[in-house]
């Protein structure tokens, strides 16, 4: 992980002269997660772990220091949870993505973080390579669902509107690939 860097605009990752790797934040409140998670990513050539987070408000404060490219982020810390730090990312750091990464894959935590502006979700039984494909398709626009997640977010949304009436933002622009499935072509909605 690299500290004290001079502040970066996230790459963008449709310029094919930028050849920086994407810098990331790695945010969940259990230490024993957090931090070899932080380390395996950091050994990924295109990804540069610069920051570690217990919680939301850490996450909004390395960001406003250093403008990075994705935040990994796990939805259920303390002070601040993942829903309302990737709500206020969206809204503040809109060139950040956020690809979820919890343990939680009820209908209400996905609505609500994908509805928070998450371009990602993933099971935290996701591998190395899903998580890192996830981060690298986050960088570049795309969307990235677990496939639990993805069958969970199509049932519903056939079944039942989203809390409060409100349709999910973006939905219709959301380009979905499914991490345990990657011989099946993306889907789209």
């Amino acid at each position: 992980m690299t500290t004290n860097e001079p502040a970066q605009e996230p790459r963008n990752p449709q310029d094919p002269l930028t050849e920086r790797p994407l810098k990331v934040i790695v945010a969940d409140d259990q230490a024993a997660v957090r931090e070899p998670l932080a380390a395996v990513l950091d050994m990924t050539e295109d990804i540069d772990v610069v920051a570690a987070a217990a919680d939301g408000t850490e996450v909004l404060a390395a960001v406003a220091a250093a403008p990075v490219d994705v935040v990994l982020m796990d939805l259920r810390m303390p002070v601040m949870d993942g829903t309302e730090a990737t709500r206020r990312l969206s809204e503040e750091h809109p060139g950040t993505a956020v690809v979820v990464l919890t343990t939680f894959a009820d209908d209400d935590s996905i609505l609500d973080a994908l509805s928070a502006g998450a371009r990602g979700y993933l099971t935290k039984n996701a591998g190395r390579q899903d998580i890192v494909r996830a981060i690298r398709a986050a960088a570049a626009g795309q969307s990235v669902l677990d496939h639990e997640v993805r069958n969970r977010l199509l049932a519903t949304v056939r079944t039942r509107p989203p809390a409060g009436g409100q349709p999910l933002r973006g939905l219709r622009n959301i380009h979905v690939r499914s991490c345990a499935k990657p011989s099946r072509p993306p889907m789209t909605l």
